[in-house]
This record gives structure tokens, C-alpha cells and sequence, in this order.
């Protein structure tokens, strides 16, 4: 008697999840990309029937078996572990030469993973059935659960009837026989993995920054053998990058997608393809872009003297004293401001292009650049020293990427239409200077810094990067 059996191949097109890590200064949180969770079924019930006929048309062997169970689920979730189980029952019917025979067979184990968390995923264990206790390859221990960045909602019936001819011997009165199958059922195929992000930052902060989520998916579609109607594998297919969704926006032409998080947020990352029932994808980790403000002030003149190529001890005759009166051009000093981010101007642009939140990028111009205000004329003030400066004090924010945007608009406004300089002099009028303009520049952008009018009070009053309630 023969026996046959039918194997259902899975060709995945994409291969197993795996860890990406990225690291950024922070003295709290760091950005982390994994997955939460993970599930997968399987079900694959049939019927099979063979015949097989001696050249007088004798229906000499035939067998018939009803799979009606044949399954496949596990699950796994970060933090917590994971489990599944595999059954099959199946009855037979049958004669061989005249010889009747049936039976039914029932069969199943139960897996279990322990907690874990993404990626160290942990090794596990497994009962089964006490008929399947005496396999040769029997492992009460299993590997890890695999995981792979996909979704599938898969259902593909099969039915098929063929006939062909054996080279079998079966005695001398049977040189050539003649074999028909029939074959129906059906095979379901689900899977679902969840992506998530978790922003990190600061834990007190509501800081926006500027993120790029970038990924590609593939499409992965049935064929088979037009005998057997049986899937033999699967061709793949790119998906375009615009018709892949992360949370909530399409990807752009290049596969990106360019948004604001929060720090100590959690998104979730999970690519989505409308109208594709099964599909890979590869999932990198996203970039996250941070964006500083920097306040610089050359302090005047000192009655006890002064040092500036030395900025870590400007004053080492003695502790600062102001010159009284300040009405001499050198003792007078300047404060100024920078703003920086990493990412580049081109990267800003295509990030607009997405959120548009400028509605021009000649603000871009004041990006990486330090620059101050001061006088023009009697009239009019301006904007000055571009790009450097010495200086003796200087303090860098931490600021968000809208803040950013914010400051490099007061930036450009300041240049196009700049405020009146009035300087401190010796007589009793409000005074706006350059140590006011780098103020409010730094008030553009949420950081609020001393009120005053002089250099040097602003140089030793600086308040330190990040508040506790920034």
C-alpha cells in the first residue's frame, strides 16, 4: 500500500524581524524601535482520494482521507512571551487487492515562551501528544518563536483531478497502470506584526522633533502548476513607496515619511498596504533629528582686566567689575545667537513638503549660522557678525524642531525689518540693545533668559541647558 502525504511550503519573501539600534545623547530615555507583538495561523483541511486501475479497468487500490483538522497558531508579545499549538486529525478508507482497511489518527503539541522582550527573544518548551512521545526528534525544548515583518490574510482554495500512467510493476498482467487523484480543500494563512517606537527624551519634556520613518514592502502573490493547483511558491513584486501607510501618512515618492513626535511618546510603525492581502516589508530604524539654540556673549571690558583667548577663565586678575558708565565703544561687548539642527537644509525642505510648516524656506539661510544685532545708524539697527565671533560665555539649548522653525522666522524677520537700535548711553531712555535682541531671539524659541540690557549681565546670568520643566 502507498501512503501519501500533502506539504504546504510557506516561501516567505522577507526574511526574519530583526533589531535595529540607534543611539543619541540623552541623559534619559533612548529612542527604541520593536516589535510588541506577533501572531501567525495556519489551517490547511482537504480531502485526497487516489485510485489506481490495471489495464482491464480494474480498480484495484484505491485510498480516500478527510483532513478535517490541520493547524498552526503561535503568538508572541514584548514583555510578556508567548505560546501556540499544532493539531491535526484526519480518518482514511481503503482497499488494497480487495483488502479493506480505515482508521483515523489525532495528533497535537502546545508550545510555550517564556517573558522576553524584543529582540532577546527566549527559548522555549513544548508537550505533544503521548502518541508523538516516541519521535526519533522529539524536543521537549524549542527555539524561539520566529517573527517576521509581515502581514498576511490569505485564503486559497484548491481542487484538481488528474490522471497519468505508473511505470509501477504490479505482477506480470499489470505492466503499466493507471493512477487518477482528486484533490480538494482549501489553505488560510494569517499573520499580523506590530512595530512600535518608543520617542525616549526627556522625561518631563513635550519637545517635539523633527523624524524621518522610512520603509519598503513587497508583495508577494501565489502561483502554482495548472495540474496540480497546488501553490508552489510565490513571485514578489515592489510595492510603491506612496502606497504604503505608517501611521496615519503615506510615504513619499523616495519612501519616507517625514513627522513630529514627542518626546516620550509611543507611535506605531506598523507599514500597511491597502488592498494587498499578503505582503513583507523591512522596517529600519527611523531617524530622529535634534535641533539646538546657542546664546554667545563677549563680555566688556573688566577695571581688573581681562583674557579672552582663555574662555574658561576670562578674568584671571581678578573677578569681574564693570566699567562704570559704559560710554566707551570698547568697553561695551556684544551677545548673538545661533541656531543648529541635524538635519540639513535639503532635509528640511523635503520635510516641509510633507507637514509645510514654513511657507518659504528663505528662513533657512540663519541655519547653523551665529549672528547679532546692533547699530546702524542713529536711526536704524541691523543685523551683524555672521557666522563667529570671540566670545568668553556661551550656553546651548536643547529646543524643539517647530521652536527651531520659530526662530529662524524672528531671524529673518529681524534682518528684513530690524528694530531701532537705542543703546545704553548715559541718559534715562529704554535702551534696546544687542544683549535685547539675542533675548527675545531666544524668547522665539521658548527659552526664556535674564532681563537686561548689558553683556556682561547676561554672560553671568545664563541660565543652564534644559530646566527640569523644559
Amino acid at each position: 500500500m502507498k501512503t501519501y502525504f500533502i506539504f504546504l511550503c510557506l516561501l516567505a519573501g522577507g526574511g526574519l524581524a530583526s533589531a535595529t539600534t540607534q543611539t543619541k545623547s540623552s541623559p534619559d530615555k533612548p529612542p527604541r524601535l520593536y516589535v510588541e507583538s506577533y501572531t501567525q495561523t495556519e489551517d490547511w483541511p482537504y480531502s485526497y482520494r487516489f485510485d489506481t486501475y490495471d489495464n482491464n479497468g480494474n480498480d484495484y487500490e484505491w485510498d480516500e482521507r478527510h483532513i478535517t483538522k490541520a493547524h498552526i497558531d503561535y503568538h508572541w508579545n514584548d514583555g510578556v512571551g508567548g505560546g501556540g499549538s499544532m493539531s491535526q486529525a484526519y480518518n482514511w478508507t481503503g482497499s488494497y487487492y480487495g483488502t479493506g482497511y480505515s482508521g483515523n489518527y489525532v495528533t497535537w503539541s502546545k508550545q510555550s515562551w517564556p517573558t522576553s522582550s524584543w529582540p532577546n527573544l527566549a527559548f522555549g518548551t513544548q508537550t505533544v501528544s503521548p502518541d508523538e512521545l516516541d519521535w526519533p526528534d522529539y524536543d521537549p525544548n524549542i527555539a524561539p518563536p520566529g517573527i517576521i515583518s509581515e502581514h498576511c490574510n490569505f485564503n486559497y482554495p484548491f481542487k484538481t483531478a488528474y490522471q497519468f500512467y505508473e511505470d509501477e510493476v504490479y505482477g506480470l498482467l499489470f505492466p503499466h497502470d493507471i493512477e487518477t487523484d482528486w484533490w480538494d480543500g482549501k489553505y488560510v494563512r494569517t499573520a499580523d506584526v506590530v512595530w512600535k517606537l518608543q520617542t525616549g527624551g526627556k522625561a518631563l519634556s513635550q519637545r517635539q522633533n523633527l523624524w524621518c520613518v522610512s520603509a519598503s514592502a513587497t508583495q508577494l502573490t501565489p502561483y502554482n502548476e495548472s495540474q496540480w493547483q497546488l501553490i508552489l511558491g510565490y513571485s514578489m513584486t515592489g510595492v510603491p513607496n506612496q502606497n504604503i501607510i505608517i501611521d496615519g501618512k503615506h510615504l513619499n515618492e523616495h519612501g519616507k515619511m517625514w513627522r513630529l513626535y514627542a518626546d516620550g511618546d509611543t507611535r506605531d510603525l506598523t507599514p500597511h498596504v491597502p488592498g494587498v492581502d499578503y505582503y513583507t516589508f523591512n522596517l529600519p530604524m527611523p531617524t530622529e533629528y535634534l535641533s539646538q539654540f546657542e546664546v554667545f556673549v563677549r563680555q566688556p571690558d573688566s577695571l581688573n582686566g581681562h583674557d579672552y583667548n582663555n574662555p574658561e577663565n576670562p578674568y584671571p586678575f581678578g573677578p569681574y567689575v564693570p566699567v562704570p558708565g559704559y560710554i566707551c565703544g570698547s568697553c561695551w561687548g556684544h551677545a548673538w545667537w545661533g541656531m543648529w539642527c541635524d538635519a540639513s537644509v535639503d532635509q528640511i525642505i523635503e520635510a516641509n513638503n510633507q507637514l509645510h510648516f514654513m511657507t518659504n524656506s528663505t528662513p533657512l539661510q540663519w541655519l547653523g549660522r551665529q549672528v547679532g544685532f546692533g547699530p546702524e545708524n542713529s536711526a536704524h539697527g541691523k543685523l551683524i557678525n555672521p557666522d563667529g565671533g570671540a566670545h568668553n560665555r556661551y550656553q546651548n539649548y536643547e529646543i524643539g524642531f517647530p521652536e527651531l522653525i520659530a526662530g529662524l522666522n524672528f531671524t529673518e524677520s529681524t534682518s528684513n525689518s530690524p528694530p531701532k537700535w537705542v543703546g545704553v548711553g548715559i541718559y534715562p531712555i529704554h535702551p534696546y540693545t544687542c544683549a535685547s535682541c539675542a533675548i527675545d531671539a531666544a524668547g522665539s524659541v521658548g527659552i526664556t533668559l535674564p532681563m537686561t540690557k548689558y553683556p556682561e549681565e547676561l554672560g553671568n546670568e545664563l541660565p543652564p541647558n534644559n530646566p527640569p520643566d523644559h
